[in-house]
């Protein structure tokens, strides 16, 4: 069990062959019932249990009678389905692309049957394509607006969304951010089903910043992720049904995505045949977007890097195999910089420094270094560092001022106050003194950037983006493995170093400090220009891929949808109850063999 207190309010029942699932708030949930295993199985790839179900049934009809008369019908079956899971983000509405992608890059045994049976397989795709077709009949014409999508997974996420927001709406159009944890929080499975994390409700979202990068137990955080996997049994995720559905409703001209650990995001432009671009958070190529990178089309899912740095693209694996990425530039991966928060601006006034430092308490001449630990402010590391720096025979021999932004963290504000206060004079260098801070806003922590030596801190994406515009060096502490490429791409600049051990932290800090006094000779890319040249490029592209119907199929398609309103509005007038068929999944259902 976790150090903190895991509420679990709600009970699984078995009555029968059945199982349940009561809630807190008593609503009783019967278990999630498929069509098949394989259903069930694509249904957590797609985050779609309606159209995974459809694609099993297709899968029965069309493919698995074919799979039979193989050589090895076992094989064809088990690789065609390991396919389909695989590339599930590649299903859409184009069925010659899924064709090609599957008669390129899937298991042998796959492209033997295409290769042998290309009819079947072209019915296979053909029947996935027109679903999509049905539900994108009022998508012929899009509107002037953009979504953002992003997911709540740390703040260069929002940084980075906020940036692109502004550059859209520069060029005319308007700019919606969509989280999709946000949108479906009332289907979270650990949210519906009443589970608490030390008294407050909590989703399967926000275990990662709350448990895991606040709380920094991995072991409750790992117990939550459980309870929640366990409970999607119950309450599915149905995240990515609902976000097409949204974006069918909206319209847009493009889609962007800044949240590159979901794949699946490229499963809404293969859809809805909308244009995404991947922007990322971390100088890195993220390795949930390997296995579909050399795949997708250019002209509808592209790739946006934060630097022209080829390491960045290198040695890129699945198992064993290499992915090659370096072709791909100028094809569907471009560069477009990282963007930072407004205020991160370089400042080389030197009577405008003198005057922020004036205000920050920095004397002339005094060295200022940020100790910042993030959203975890982990107290026995900071307090470490603070002692090892204060140690009359740290060898630091400038006057130096180490600023601990403890953010909203009160505690640790006090702390590293009392700390300081109550260490005796003869563990004290006369050259450190040590400075609390407690929440830092924008214009002020970008204004300690401009002043700061060096910054120990963990190398997140958005806190290295910052560092590398502001030309301030970095003591790395205690990456996570996520972050690590953020590390090696500022050490390949000369602009980080990681901690090696404690002998060594006074010396490299040091190290850091004196380069800064050198100048650093790095420039990040201009991120503002290269940015608004990729969306205006994006954006000149009126009326972006939209998959055509024939004329029968779009007046089929609008007569359903008229039906389904006018069924809607005579249940509501009766006060009846109509079956699922002429609710919400009417036009999802027909299988278009």
């Amino acid at each position: 069990m976790s150090s903190y207190p895991i509420t679990t309010p709600f009970h699984e029942i078995q009555a029968g062959h059945d199982r349940y699932l009561l809630t807190a708030q008593g609503e009783v949930i019967k278990e999630k019932a498929y069509s098949s295993n394989f259903a069930k199985d694509l249904a957590h790839v797609l985050m779609d249990s309606e159209r995974a179900d459809y694609i099993a049934r297709c899968f029965d009809e069309i493919l698995a009678p074919s799979c039979l008369k193989c050589d090895n019908p076992n094989a064809a079956m088990h690789e065609w389905k390991e396919a389909l899971k695989y590339y599930g983000s590649l299903l859409g509405s184009d069925a010659k692309d899924m064709y090609r992608v599957f008669d390129s890059f899937a298991h042998q045994e796959v492209r033997s049957f295409i290769q042998n049976n290309p009819e079947t397989a072209e019915k296979f795709f053909n029947a996935i394509a027109k679903r999509e077709g049905y539900l994108n009949s009022d998508l012929s014409t899009r509107s002037k607006k953009v979504v953002v999508l992003t997911s709540s997974s740390g703040g260069g996420h929002v940084t980075t969304a906020n940036a692109i927001k502004e550059m859209i709406e520069k060029k005319g159009y308007e700019a919606i951010i969509l989280n999709q944890d946000e949108l479906d929080k009332q289907n979270d499975p650990l949210y519906r089903a009443g589970v608490k994390y030390k008294g407050e409700e909590i989703t399967m979202a926000e275990v990662y910043n709350r448990v895991f990068q606040q709380d920094n137990d991995l072991n409750a955080a790992n117990e939550l992720w459980a309870i929640g996997n366990r409970l999607k049994a119950f309450i599915p995720n149905e995240q990515m049904r609902k976000v097409a559905d949204k974006i069918r409703h909206i319209k847009p001209a493009a889609l962007f995505s800044v949240a590159t650990h979901h794949q699946e995001h490229a499963s809404l432009a293969n859809m809805t045949g909308t244009k995404l671009n991947y922007l990322h958070t971390d100088f890195d190529f993220n390795n949930a977007l390997l296995p579909i990178a050399d795949k997708v089309k250019p002209d509808l899912v592209n790739f946006w890097i934060n630097a022209p740095d080829p390491e960045i693209l290198k040695g890129k694996k699945i198992g064993d195999w290499e992915v090659s990425l370096l072709p791909l530039m100028g094809k569907n991966i471009f560069v477009a910089g990282y963007p930072v928060r407004g205020a991160f601006v370089k400042e080389n006034n030197p009577a405008k420094l003198d005057a922020i430092r004036k205000e920050k308490g920095i004397e002339r001449g005094e060295k200022c270094v940020l100790l910042s630990m993030g959203r975890q402010g982990i107290r026995d590391h900071i307090l470490k560092y603070l002692k090892m720096a204060l140690d009359p025979k740290s060898g630091i021999d400038q006057p130096t001022k180490i600023v601990v932004i403890c953010g909203k963290n009160e505690k640790l504000k006090s702390e590293v106050d009392e700390f300081f206060k109550s260490l005796p004079a003869d563990q004290k260098s006369p050259f450190v003194t040590v400075k609390a801070e407690g929440f830092v806003d924008e214009k002020n922590m970008a204004d300690y950037f401009k002043i700061a030596d060096a910054i120990i801190t963990k190398p997140g994406g958005a806190t290295s983006a910052e560092a590398a515009e502001m030309g301030v060096p970095m003591l790395s502490v205690d990456p996570h493995p996520w972050e690590m490429p953020n590390q090696a791409y500022l050490e390949r600049h000369g602009l980080a170093a990681k901690l090696e051990n404690d002998e060594s932290f006074v010396h490299q800090l040091k190290d850091l400090m004196q380069r800064k006094e050198s100048g650093i000779a790095f420039r990040p890319v201009g991120w503002r220009g290269a940015l608004s040249n990729l969306v205006a490029k994006d954006l000149q592209v009126k009326k972006p891929y939209s998959p055509r119907l024939t004329k029968q199929e779009a007046l089929a398609s609008l007569f359903f949808k008229k039906m389904q309103g006018e069924f809607s509005r005579f249940a509501k007038q009766m006060n009846i109850k109509l079956p699922s068929i002429f609710g919400e999944s009417l036009i999802r259902l027909p299988l278009f063999a």
